[in-house]
């Protein structure tokens, strides 16, 4: 664990550093800022390993920082198998490490790691079914000493979800540069749109861009930085699109239903959200 602290303030960064947020990690107050996830506090406070790996617990941090990895995951306030890059801290926060004992850093079964050429991929299935008696032995160890977070029976959950439907004409999965330029354009010719989109912000990969581009009609000489937020700017300004920031599209159903899993806004009116579409572009 080394000490990173902050860099300077970037273009597109959704973070107050005028609000302070203190949290606690594995028994340890962190100062973060408001607008940070999890991850990114941690790595400002110079932890940069949050778990250790399913089977030869070795230490784990940051690979992708969009959700779409199990690296990150952490236990929030008993809630297990958080992605620390996409929770945002919040006052009083809890966070604890996972897979490790008894602490992150001194890991009991890290050991495993130096047999790792003992136990390749789907060893326990070749070497340990024969006798019958091994592997009904080996079954009970493998469960324990693996796994991810831990889940308490007796905790009774704090979030109820529910379903809430939202009709629209047209439906467009992905907040990026492409996914407002068609909600844009199909709003343009009357349609009701819903944009939805896994990230707080809406831009995509052009929110952190500060190339200029020359040849994108409309926005000449501009930076990625500032066409995403010119776009975004006209969808908030459009009637006819609403927006689902931080939300999962998981899939689409016979009656071309959308189910998508979101939460942050969205989970302030339901959680779990129904959209009742008349066609998908």
């Amino acid at each position: 664990m080394n000490r990173v602290g902050r860099n300077t303030a970037q273009p597109g960064e959704i973070i107050d550093r005028s609000a302070a947020v203190e949290f606690k990690s594995d028994g340890r107050t962190i100062r973060a800022q408001q607008g940070d996830t999890i991850a990114s506090a941690l790595y400002a406070a110079g932890i940069n390993a949050f778990s250790r790996s399913f089977k030869y617990h070795r230490p784990r941090g940051l690979l992708c920082a969009a959700g779409h990895c199990p690296n990150c995951l952490v236990t929030v306030d008993g809630e297990p198998n958080v992605r620390a890059c996409t929770r945002p801290v919040a006052p009083g926060m809890k966070v604890q490490h996972q897979n490790a004992w008894p602490s992150l850093r001194w890991d009991f079964l890290s050991i495993l790691d130096r047999f790792h050429w003992l136990m390749p991929v789907g060893f326990y299935y070749k070497a340990l079914h024969r006798p019958k008696l091994l592997w009904l032995l080996a079954r009970g160890v493998i469960r324990r000493v693996g796994g991810l977070g831990r889940i308490d029976i007796d905790r009774v959950p704090e979030t109820k979800f529910h379903h809430r439907s939202q009709h629209a004409d047209v439906a467009v999965v992905g907040g990026g540069p492409a996914g407002m330029a068609a909600a844009l354009a199909a709003a343009d010719q009357g349609s009701r749109i819903v944009l939805i989109d896994d990230q707080p912000q809406l831009g995509g990969h052009l929110r952190f861009d500060q190339q200029t581009y020359d040849s994108v009609p409309g926005f000449q000489g501009k930076t990625g930085v500032e066409i995403a937020r010119a776009m975004a700017q006209s969808v908030a300004e459009s009637d006819s699109i609403k927006v689902m920031s931080n939300a999962t599209v998981f899939g689409l159903y016979q009656d071309k239903l959308l189910w998508l899993l979101a939460r942050g806004v969205i989970r302030r009116v339901g959680g779990l959200g129904r959209i009742d579409i008349d066609r998908v572009p």
